[in-house]
């Protein structure tokens, strides 16, 4: 397999992996809002997943659930928005990557 599409299925499983994360701990973080009886569990299979920028935001939006909804839910999706926009750059480099 020539070098070029190694790297391009390499950062094509990165992305998936990316967007099952995000979908995974979005998950879990929209039922640490809604549950709070659940909130320990979420937040314990939280601490399973892989270190990383998301899984740090999810502890910190744990810690801010005591402020206003209409604040936390802002705060989520201002979150969301940030991990798309670097799947989303993965994707164009991909797609930079197909053109070459």
């Amino acid at each position: 397999m020539n070098p070029r599409r190694q790297m391009f299925n390499q950062i094509e499983l990165d992305v998936d992996a990316d967007v099952k994360a995000v979908n995974h701990i979005m998950s879990l973080m929209r039922t640490l809002s809604a549950d709070i009886e659940g909130r320990n569990n979420k937040m314990m299979e939280i601490t399973k997943l892989p270190r990383s920028e998301l899984r740090d935001q999810a502890f910190s939006y744990n810690l801010m659930l005591n402020g206003k909804d209409v604040e936390k839910l802002a705060q989520l999706d201002g979150i969301f928005n940030k991990i798309w926009a670097v799947i989303d750059m993965k994707m164009e480099f991909l797609k930079q990557i197909l053109e070459m």
